[in-house]
C-alpha cells in the first residue's frame, strides 16, 4: 500500500511538472495578458466589494493569484498546480465510487478543460478554482456515512457554495444526485429534491435584489465568463466530462473481475497517453496562434522590448494591419521609422494607425502610438476608453498611462487618484511611488526625459482627440515642439508610404531648420531632391549632403541604363534598394 502511494505521488509530481513545462512553452503570454485585466489591491474596500457579492470569495482568491502572473513562470506554475489539485480531487471521488479501481482518463479529462481555458481571457480564472473546490467537496461528500446524513448536509452545503463560488453549486447538487441514484437502498429517488433545492439560492437572490447579476448568469456557467463575450464551453465541457466520470465510476464495479495486473496497467497507460494526446491537440486549437502572437506582441510593447517585436518570426506586417502597427511603433521608438518605413514589409498607411474597434486591446495599442507621436490628449482618451472597455474597468497598464498623461497636463489631483490605486497593488507599487514624486512639481515634470518633451508638445495644442485626424494633427505637435523627433518620423511615414509629396514638401519647407531635423535625416534629403530635382542650386538650403547628391546622380544614371537594358534593374535594386528614390519610382 505504501509503495502504491509513493508511486501515485511520483506520477502526480511528474504530471504536474509536465503540464507546467507545456504551459510555460505554449501558454506563457496568455497569463501575462490575463494579468492586465484586473488589479488586485491590498485594501479593505477592495475585499469588501468582493465578499458582498455572489461568488465573491473565490473571485477574490482568483484575483489575488492572478496578480502574480505578471512574473515569468508564475502563471504556468499556478495553473499546473490547479490542474493537479483538480485531478487528485476527482481521483479521490472516483476511487471511492469505483471501489478503488483506477480510471485515469475519467479524472484527467475534466481538469484539462481549465488548462485549455487559460488561452481564453474571457473565461475567468475563478472558474477553475471553483471546479477544484467542487471536486474536493464531492470527494468529502461520498465519504459521509449514511444517506440521510449526506442529504441533510448536501442542501445547505450547496447554498453556501453558491455564495462562495456561484452557480457551480447546482453542478455539485447534480453530482450528489448522480452519486445517490447509483447506490441501492431506500430514499435514493428523494435525492432528486436536491436539484430544486439548489436552485432556490439563485432564485431567491435574484428576486430579493441581493445581486446585480441577471438571472440567466446566476443559473448558467456564463457566470464565469465575460458578460460581453459569454463563453462557457470550458466549464460546461468539464461538467459533462465530470458527470460522465461519476456514471462510469459507479458502473466500473460491474465489470468482470479477475483481470490480470498487466491488463490493468496497460489500460491505465493507454488512458494516460490518450489524455496527453487529447490535451496536446485540443490545447493547440484552443490557443489560437494568431491570438497568442497578438498577446506576445502586446507583452513586448508593455515592456518596451522593441527589438523583440521586430525580431518576432511570425510577424506578418505586409499581411496584417495589427502586425504592421506593432512593427512601426517599434521602429518609431527605436528612431528608425522614417528611414525604415519604405524598406520594411508594409501594408500601407493603415499599418501606421489601425482602425479603432473600441476594444481594450486596440485602445491600448493606439494609446501607445498616440503617446509616441506626442499627441498626449488622444493617448489619454484612448487609455480611458480602453479602461472602460476592460471587463472590470481594471487595467494597470492603462492606469499608468492615465497617470503619465495627467502629470503631463498638470492635472495633479486626477493623477494622484490613479496613483493611490496603483500604490495598493503588488506589482505596480514601485512605479506608482516613482510617479508620486512628480505630483505638484512642474519643474520635475519638465526636466523628465519622457514627460518633459511631451509636455512641450502641448504648447500650441488645445486638446487633439480626433481619431480620424490623428495623422494631420501631427502638424500642431511639430509646431509645439520642433525638437520632438518621433512626431516628424510618423508624419514622414504617413506621407512617404502614400507618396504624398506635396504634403511632405509643405512640412519640409516649414520645419527644415527645426532642431529635430538637424542634421537632416538621409531619407528627408532624398525626398527633397525629388521635390526639387531640377533645382540643384537649392539643395543646400535643405541640408542635402554631397554624398546624397552623388548617390542621386548615380541612381539617375542607373535608371536610364535600366530602361535600355531591363537586366540591369536587379543591379539597381542591389545598389539603391534602401533609398526612397527606388521605392518612389520602382515599387508599386
Amino acid at each position: 500500500m505504501r509503495t502504491n502511494k509513493l508511486l501515485v505521488a511520483a506520477l502526480g509530481m511528474g504530471m504536474t511538472v509536465g503540464v507546467f513545462l507545456y504551459l510555460q512553452s505554449h501558454y506563457a503570454f496568455n497569463y501575462f495578458f490575463e494579468e492586465q485585466f484586473q488589479l488586485f489591491r491590498f485594501s479593505a474596500d477592495y475585499a469588501q466589494a468582493f465578499f458582498q457579492r455572489i461568488g465573491g470569495p473565490v473571485a477574490y482568491l482568483a484575483s489575488f493569484l492572478v496578480q502574480f502572473f505578471v512574473r515569468p513562470y508564475v502563471g504556468a506554475a499556478v495553473s499546473a498546480l490547479l490542474f493537479a489539485v483538480t485531478v487528485f480531487g476527482l481521483r479521490a471521488c472516483q476511487l471511492r465510487l469505483s471501489g478503488g479501481k483506477e480510471l485515469p482518463l475519467a479524472y484527467l479529462l475534466p481538469g484539462m478543460f481549465f488548462v485549455w481555458a487559460g488561452a481564453d481571457v474571457n473565461c475567468h480564472f475563478e472558474a477553475g478554482l471553483a471546479f477544484a473546490a467542487m471536486a474536493w467537496l464531492l470527494a468529502a461528500y461520498v465519504r459521509v456515512p449514511g444517506r440521510g446524513v449526506r442529504l441533510a448536509v448536501a442542501l445547505p452545503l450547496s447554498w453556501l457554495f453558491f455564495y462562495a463560488a456561484g452557480p457551480l453549486s447546482c453542478g455539485l447538487a447534480a453530482a450528489c444526485c448522480v452519486v445517490e441514484l447509483g447506490r441501492k437502498g431506500k430514499g435514493r429517488w428523494g435525492s432528486l429534491l436536491l436539484l430544486p433545492g439548489a436552485l432556490l439560492a439563485p432564485l431567491l437572490c435574484f428576486y430579493a435584489d441581493a445581486t446585480d447579476e441577471p438571472l440567466h448568469r446566476l443559473l448558467t456557467m456564463e457566470f464565469y465568463s465575460n458578460a460581453m463575450a459569454p463563453v462557457s464551453v470550458w466549464v460546461n465541457g468539464a461538467l459533462v466530462a465530470w458527470w460522465g466520470m461519476l456514471v462510469l465510476a459507479q458502473l466500473y464495479p460491474l465489470c468482470p473481475k479477475g483481470q490480470r495486473p498487466w491488463v490493468r496497467y496497460v489500460s491505465w497507460g493507454v488512458q494516460a497517453v490518450l489524455a496527453a494526446v487529447v490535451g496536446w491537440k485540443v490545447g493547440g486549437v484552443a490557443n489560437y496562434p494568431q491570438n497568442y502572437l497578438a498577446k506576445k506582441l502586446d507583452y513586448y510593447v508593455r515592456h518596451e522590448r522593441w527589438n523583440d517585436v521586430l525580431g518576432e518570426q511570425e510577424l506578418r506586417p505586409s499581411q496584417n494591419l495589427l502586425h504592421a502597427c506593432f512593427q512601426n511603433l517599434a521602429l518609431a521608438r527605436l528612431g528608425k521609422l522614417s528611414s525604415a518605413a519604405f524598406i520594411t514589409p508594409q501594408i500601407g498607411t493603415k499599418g501606421l494607425w489601425v482602425e479603432w474597434n473600441r476594444s481594450a486591446y486596440t485602445s491600448a495599442l493606439l494609446s501607445e502610438v498616440s503617446f509616441t507621436m506626442g499627441n498626449v490628449a488622444l493617448a489619454q482618451v484612448l487609455a480611458f476608453e480602453g479602461l472602460v472597455a476592460s471587463e472590470r474597468s481594471e487595467n494597470p497598464r492603462l492606469l499608468l498611462r492615465l497617470v503619465q498623461t495627467h502629470l503631463i497636463e498638470g492635472a495633479y489631483p486626477v493623477a494622484e487618484k490613479y496613483i493611490r490605486f496603483l500604490r495598493q497593488s503588488y506589482a505596480y507599487r514601485r512605479q506608482a511611488e516613482a510617479y508620486a514624486a512628480f505630483l505638484y512639481n512642474d519643474r520635475r515634470v519638465e526636466a523628465d526625459p519622457v514627460l518633459g518633451p511631451l509636455r512641450r508638445c502641448r504648447s500650441q495644442v488645445d486638446g487633439l482627440t480626433s481619431l480620424e485626424q490623428a495623422p494631420m494633427d501631427l502638424w500642431q505637435v511639430m509646431r509645439s515642439n520642433p525638437s520632438y523627433r518621433p512626431a516628424f518620423d510618423y508624419f514622414a511615414a504617413f506621407c512617404l508610404l502614400s507618396r504624398d509629396m506635396q504634403t511632405f514638401g509643405q512640412m519640409l519647407d516649414e520645419f527644415r531648420t527645426a532642431p529635430a531635423l538637424q542634421p537632416m535625416p538621409r531619407v528627408f534629403q532624398e525626398v527633397a531632391i525629388i521635390l526639387h530635382e531640377g533645382q540643384p542650386d537649392t539643395w543646400k538650403e535643405y541640408g542635402i549632403e554631397e554624398d546624397t547628391r552623388q548617390r542621386f546622380l548615380e541612381f539617375r544614371k542607373g535608371v536610364m541604363a535600366a530602361r535600355r537594358n531591363p537586366v540591369l534593374a536587379n543591379q539597381l535594386r542591389a545598389s539603391f534598394g534602401t533609398t526612397y528614390w527606388y521605392y518612389y519610382m520602382m515599387k508599386k
